[in-house]
Parts: C-alpha cells; sequence; structure tokens
C-alpha cells in the first residue's frame, strides 16, 4: 500500500487493519527530503497520525536541514511532536525541536503550533524552553509563551523570578517583554503558597505602572486586576483583603483600593452593605472638582453605593444614587471629558475608557430597571421597560464608539449584563448574600430576560416576551431612534473594516468589496421601502451582526444546580427553537446549550436521552472542527498566515468544547447508566484534547477506578489542589482506600463550592449515590456529612 493510499485510508475510511501502523510511519521518513511537496505532506500526515516515540530522531533530523521549505509540512511535523498520547516518551527531545521551531521559523502558524506543543506538554524541559523564548519572541506570539507560562508551575516561577529581577534592578527587560510578564504577575504570584500578602510581593507591580512606557503600564494594571480577580476565583477572600493591605502598605492609590474592598463586599461576601463606607470615600471632597479623575470616582462612588443599598435590601435608596451616577458619566460626555487625558495615562486605555463610560451609561439603566424590580415592581411596568429601552439606545452608542475606535465590548446585551459591574457579577452570584436569595435571583433575571425579549426579541433568546407591547418597543427597527442606531453601527462597522483592508498587511480589494456589499444591502433596503415594504423587514440584516444573549443558558445552568432540572430543560430547548427561528445562533453557542440541555436529562435520570442530545452536540462539533480545518489549509496554501492562525484558535477552542462534550458522555455513562468501560473511553478521548489540571484530576478518578492505583497516585501529585477540585479528588482518594483524604475534600468541596441551599442539596444527592464513593457509606462521617 503506498503512503499516499494509507494516509487517504486513515482520514477518509474505516479503520485499517495494520500489523505495525508505527513502522509505516518510519518507512514514511525514508527517502523524506527526496520526494515532492504533495508526497512530503501526505507522508508527514501519515506520521502525525501513527508514528510513535521511535519516529522522533527522524523528524528532528528533517527539521534540522536546511531543505525542508514547507510550511504545511513543518507543522504537520510540529503537531505530532505535541501528540499528547506520546506522553513522556522522548520528551526533552521532543521539546528542543519544538523550541526550534518557535524560535526561527518564518511561518507564524508553525510559531503558534509549536508555543502551543510545549504548553501542552509538562515535561520540565518544556517549561524552561518556554522560559527561553520569552527573550527570543516579539509580538504577538509573546504573548502566548507567557500566557501558556503561567498555566504551569515551573512556569509560574519564572515568571515571578523575571519580574523580581526587574524590581531589583538585576535585569532590563525590552518594554514588551516587561508589560507580558507584568500583564500575569499577578496570577503567577497568587497560585503561589501566601503570594501577594507581602509588600515585595506587589512592589514589582506598581512600579510598573510608574513605568514610563505605555505597554509596561497596560501590564502592570492587567497584572494588578489578575492579582485580585484570581484570589476571588480561588474563593480566598480574606486573603484579598491581605493583598489589598500589601498593595495599601506598598503605596497605591487609596482610591483604587476603595473601589476594589467595595467590589469585593458586593460580590463575596454576606454583608454587602459593608461597600457603602469605602464607595463614599471614592467621592471627591469638592463638589466643583471639574477633571475627569475626580468625575470618575464619584461616578463609581455613587454608582457602588447605590448598588450596595440594593444588595442591602434597600432598592428604593438606589434610584436617587444611580441617577447620581448617570448625571456624572452624562456630563463627561457632554463636555468631551471621556477622552481627556490623566496624568501619565496611556492613549489606548484613554480609549477605552472614553468607551466604557459609554457602556456605563447603558448599565446604570439597567441597574435602575433591576433596583425597580428588586423594590416589588413587575416586568411590564412602564418605567422599567423604559429603562431597559433606554438601556439599549445607550449601548448601541457605546458600540458605535468601540466600533470606530476599535475597542472590543462585545455586540450584544451582555456587554453590560455580564460586565464587572453589572447586576449579574455584583448582585445575582454573591449566593452569601441574604437579602437576595438564589430563588429570587433567578425571579429577578427571569424578569429582566422578559423584559428585554420585549424590547429586542433577537437579542434574548428562550425567554417569552411581554404581552400587549407598542410595536415600536417590541422590534428595535421599527423604533425611530434605536433603527438609526443599527444603522450607524453598521456604517462604523463597515468604515472598520475598510480601514484594515487600507492598513498595513490588509486586502484592499477585499475591503472594497466588503464596502460594496454593504452599500448595495443598504440600497436595496432602502429602495423596497420605498417601494411600500415594511422596514422591519427590509433591514432585518442590520440585526443579524447582534450576538444572541445567553441570559438563559445561564439561568437554565443555575435552575440545573438547584435541582430544577425540569425548569432548566424548559429554557435550553426554548433558546435552541429561538435560535434556529432568528438563525443567529452559532456552533459553539448551541453545543452549549446542548450540553447543559443533557445534564438536565441526567439529573432527570433520563440517560439514554442525555447522551442521545451529546452525540448529536458532538458530530456537530467534530463536522466544524472539519470545516475549520479546511479553512486553515486554504489560508496556509494562499499565504494568509493571520487567517490560518485564527482558524487554528478556533479549531482549538472547538476541540476543547469537545472535551467538555466527552467528559459529560462519561458521567452520564458512569453514574446513570453504569457502564464502566464506556465511561472510561469517553473520557480518554476527552484528556486527549484538554490535560489542564481539572481534566488531570479527572484522569486520577478514572485510573483509580480501573485499578490503576500507583498511576492515580501520580497523576495527584501534578495537580494543585483548588475548589474546582474538591470533589474528583475525594472520589480518588476514596478510590485509593484512603478515607480521611476523602472525606476532607468532600467536606471542603460542601463548604466552598456550594454556597446556595439548592446546589448543596443536588451535590450531597449526588454523591449519596455516586458509586464511586461506595466504601464511605457505611462512614458515620460520610452519613452527617451528606444528610
Amino acid at each position: 500500500m503506498s503512503t499516499a493510499i494509507l494516509f487517504l485510508a486513515v482520514l477518509c475510511g474505516p479503520p485499517v487493519a495494520l500489523e505495525d501502523p508505527s513502522g509505516e510511519a518510519r518507512a514514511a521518513l525514508e527517502g523524506f527530503v527526496e520526494v515532492g511537496v504533495q508526497e512530503r505532506r501526505e507522508r508527514a500526515r501519515l506520521v502525525r497520525h501513527q508514528g510513535e516515540a521511535e519516529c522522533v530522531d527522524g523528524v528532528r533530523g528533517i527539521l534540522a536541514r536546511d531543505g525542508e521549505p514547507d510550511a504545511e509540512v513543518r507543522l504537520v511535523f510540529a503537531e505530532f511532536l505535541a501528540r499528547a498520547d506520546l506522553g513522556d516518551a522522548r520528551a526533552a527531545e521532543r521539546a528542543r525541536a519544538l523550541e526550534g521551531l518557535a524560535a526561527g521559523d518564518p511561518a507564524p502558524a508553525v510559531v503558534a503550533a509549536s508555543v502551543e506543543g510545549l504548553a501542552s506538554m509538562r515535561h520540565p524541559e518544556a517549561g524552561l524552553a518556554l522560559d527561553r523564548l520569552v527573550d527570543e519572541l516579539a509580538r504577538p506570539v509573546l504573548g502566548e509563551v507567557v500566557a501558556a507560562l503561567v498555566n504551569t508551575a515551573r512556569g509560574r516561577e519564572a515568571i515571578v523570578r523575571r519580574v523580581r529581577e526587574f524590581a531589583e534592578g538585576t535585569s532590563r527587560p525590552t518594554p514588551d517583554v516587561l508589560g507580558r510578564l507584568l500583564s500575569v504577575y499577578g496570577r503567577a504570584i497568587v497560585d503561589r503558597p501566601g503570594g501577594g500578602e507581602r509588600v515585595r510581593d506587589v512592589a514589582p507591580l506598581l512600579a510598573g505602572v510608574r513605568h514610563e512606557n505605555d505597554s509596561v503600564r497596560v501590564g502592570a494594571l492587567l497584572g494588578l486586576e489578575s492579582l485580585i480577580s484570581r484570589c476571588t476565583q480561588l474563593l480566598e477572600f480574606d486573603r484579598c483583603s491581605r493583598v489589598l493591605s500589601a498593595l495599601e502598605e506598598a503605596g497605591w492609590v487609596s482610591g483604587d483600593l476603595d473601589y476594589r474592598r467595595a467590589l469585593v463586599a458586593l460580590r463575596f461576601t454576606a454583608d454587602p452593605g459593608a461597600a457603602i463606607e469605602p464607595a463614599r470615600r471614592l467621592l471627591p471632597r469638592a463638589e466643583d472638582v471639574r477633571d475627569r479623575g475626580e468625575r470618575l470616582k464619584r461616578f463609581y462612588g455613587t454608582y457602588l453605593e447605590g448598588i450596595a443599598h440594593a444588595g442591602a435590601g434597600n432598592p428604593e435608596r438606589s434610584g436617587p444614587l444611580l441617577s447620581a451616577a448617570s448625571d456624572t458619566l452624562a456630563e463627561l460626555a457632554r463636555d468631551r471629558r471621556d477622552l481627556e487625558p490623566l496624568p501619565g495615562e496611556p492613549s489606548e486605555l484613554r480609549l477605552r475608557q472614553a468607551v466604557d463610560n459609554a457602556r456605563h451609561l447603558a448599565m446604570v439603566d439597567l441597574q435602575r430597571a433591576v433596583a425597580l424590580l428588586l423594590a416589588g415592581r413587575l416586568a411590564a411596568d412602564e418605567e422599567v421597560l423604559g429603562l431597559l429601552r433606554a438601556a439599549h439606545v445607550r449601548l448601541l452608542e457605546a458600540q458605535i464608539l468601540a466600533e470606530r475606535w476599535g475597542v472590543p465590548i462585545g455586540c450584544g446585551i451582555d456587554a453590560i449584563l455580564d460586565h464587572d459591574l453589572g447586576p449579574r457579577p455584583l448582585l445575582y452570584e454573591n449566593t452569601a448574600n441574604p437579602n437576595l436569595s438564589r430563588e429570587r435571583g433567578i425571579e429577578l433575571l427571569e424578569s429582566v430576560g422578559r423584559g428585554w425579549a420585549s424590547l429586542a426579541p433577537t437579542e434574548m433568546p428562550g425567554f417569552e416576551p411581554l404581552q400587549d407591547i407598542d410595536p415600536a418597543l417590541a422590534d428595535p427597527l421599527r423604533d425611530d431612534e434605536r433603527f438609526r442606531l443599527l444603522l450607524e453601527l453598521e456604517s462604523a462597522r463597515i468604515q472598520r473594516l475598510l480601514e484594515e483592508a487600507l492598513g498595513p498587511g490588509g486586502d484592499v480589494q477585499l475591503g472594497f468589496r466588503v464596502r460594496q456589499i454593504a452599500d448595495q444591502k443598504l440600497r436595496k433596503a432602502r429602495d423596497a421601502v420605498d417601494a411600500g415594504a415594511d422596514r422591519a423587514e427590509a433591514f432585518r440584516f442590520l440585526l443579524e451582526r447582534r450576538a444572541p444573549s445567553r441570559l438563559a443558558l445561564w439561568l437554565a445552568r443555575d435552575l440545573r444546580l438547584e435541582a430544577r432540572a425540569v425548569e432548566s430543560r424548559a429554557y435550553s430547548e426554548r433558546m435552541l427553537e429561538d435560535l434556529d427561528a432568528s438563525g443567529l445562533g452559532d456552533p459553539w453557542l448551541e453545543a452549549d446549550i446542548g450540553m447543559v440541555l443533557a445534564s438536565s436529562y441526567t439529573e432527570e435520570d433520563r440517560p439514554a436521552e442525555a447522551e442521545a442530545v451529546l452525540l448529536g452536540v458532538l458530530d456537530d462539533l467534530e463536522s466544524l472542527v472539519r470545516q475549520l480545518e479546511v479553512r486553515r489549509n486554504r489560508a496556509r496554501e494562499s499565504g494568509d498566515d493571520s487567517g490560518a492562525t485564527l482558524a487554528a484558535s478556533q479549531i482549538r477552542q472547538t476541540e476543547l468544547r469537545i472535551a467538555d462534550c466527552l467528559v459529560s458522555l462519561a458521567v452520564n455513562a458512569n453514574v446513570r447508566m453504569n457502564e464502566q468501560e464506556k465511561a472510561l473511553a469517553y473520557f480518554e478521548r476527552a484528556f486527549e484534547l484538554d490535560q489542564r489540571d481539572f481534566m488531570r484530576g479527572l484522569l486520577a478518578c478514572y485510573r483509580a477506578r480501573s485499578g490503576r492505583f500507583e498511576e492515580a497516585r501520580a497523576e495527584l501529585r501534578e495537580v494543585a489542589p483548588a475548589p474546582s477540585l474538591y470533589y474528583n479528588m475525594a472520589c480518588t482518594f476514596a478510590l485509593l482506600s484512603e478515607p480521611e483524604l476523602a472525606l476532607e475534600f468532600l467536606r471542603r468541596d460542601f463548604e466552598e463550592n456550594l454556597q446556595s441551599r439548592g446546589a448543596l442539596a443536588r451535590q450531597k444527592d449526588w454523591a449519596r449515590g455516586d458509586p464511586v464513593l461506595a466504601n464511605l457509606r457505611d462512614d458515620p462521617r460520610f452519613v452527617a456529612l451528606v444528610e
């Protein structure tokens, strides 16, 4: 059988029965440089799919020669070297070969694949290679290297070492390198025991904020953000307070610290009212202060105090404060003070702040509507609907600015609903707040969803609109103001695409073609309206750019966690129906909905239906990967490296969703169908695609279930315990006959991860029936934990 025919059989037909597939791969490397480019590509793909560790030296030899000109071959070999199933076999040699490609290959797609491959390897040599690459690579690959470093323990140590050398004056990295390192330093330091709680830990970030270079200052500000957010992700709120105290001692501006203290109180503590005092300290002392910085303090102070009153059970006190916050932002926008520079502020941040100010105006109107709902008003209330419409208008205005200035904020309602200062994070997600139960929170978001579905139905799938709504409100295209803004938004989008096409590296012909098609659409729509056609129908294409909200999906997930699987399933099904009717869905969103729908079936003890839904999702995602691979390959063949890189990134995103889907299939097969071999097969496929700590924790559990106890212990040694891993670690230790550790991690899971009563009850019920925990069931301590 020729190499070409064998390769096609592997890709397109049923599995080929080979006595020694790796032998075929080794044979494909013989005389490799002597054949034509197409044959070399086919041979490289054969090695990618069937080669074993014995092929590594042959691949390295080919890559080391100067005579391999084809980027496609180099990329496929990079994928082979990074293959997860090779494990630690020849790992050091593979890492060095990938490092060579990352450092010296002229094709960005090959460099990106090599960096991603190094990031996926757990061998120490891979971490060292990434550390060395920090000094060798420029943007944008530098950012990928640093992001890869922060995901490994060895890489985090390298980041901390490099940043401290800068702070101590023993090294002088370039501004690009320093900015990138500082941007992830906050997370790197927090992931070390006790990190971030000393002045020495946080001082490099403050030095970066005061640096003369824009890239360094931006990176330091991002690092400060990650420092706080990582503490909250780890649910370590007391530690977050100690980090803030360290920042204060190091000399960080008090206003920013008060802002952070207010946010922590609102989002994570049982007393949202504790945010009131730090919010008030943000207010400027002199009422006549006119500069932008003081006005922004006034906005944040009044806004956060207003939210604090709503969260503390006094929503009627929110209205005046939120109105004052809106007035402050409106003054800034009216006077164009939102574009006034602050001392030492990079221009990039200034534009982002101006767009954020416009978005915050929309968010204030949304929060005012939420305060009315918390005070007992209904979604159909005229004032509530008026505020939701005003929020939509202001959001469109913000998105027009974002398009004009190239600032990404999203193109849908979630740009304010799920913003860090929006109602979902500040009010709904704080399950420790006794003034807003999870049940009441769900009712609140349901009201917001129904209200917005009545004003912009295509943007809020999954919700039933209110009855008897004025047609001018019910459809943005029949609302004169919103119709004008949608036209303006489309114009801004087309102009930005044209400017990108005319800029360096742009495709001028494509840019003018896009502009021509857009003009034709607009002209055709206007002619249709002049001829008597309905305006909303003629201009329906203006809504195609709007991203559907995920609110119904979020509610479906939360309802499932609250043991309300039937309601969860209803939201998922309605959302899929609405997306199908509007044509605005995307395969990733639909896959996410499908997985939540399947989880609801699992909760209802309907495992066969859950598996059928998940297999359908799996088919759709695998089909999408094939489409994206075709797009990537075409981009490579045409020399479009940026298009190839984008397609490769989308392939990776899709593969991670495939891994999630396979894990859901494994859980369903394990717990509900009691088919252990099927569950293991599903999970092994998932682990090939995703080897992050969470998956490694699951792998340890599955290894223990299969009786491979030493392998399970080895996997656990590679995993840093985190709240998301506690339950799986409890299961693994139970299987390893270590009940003390199993019960400890189960207790921590119940205490730290599941703060609402419904979610806790569901998890305890799951634990009672989980066959993995069967050997704990007679232990009185287990009985006490799950009762």
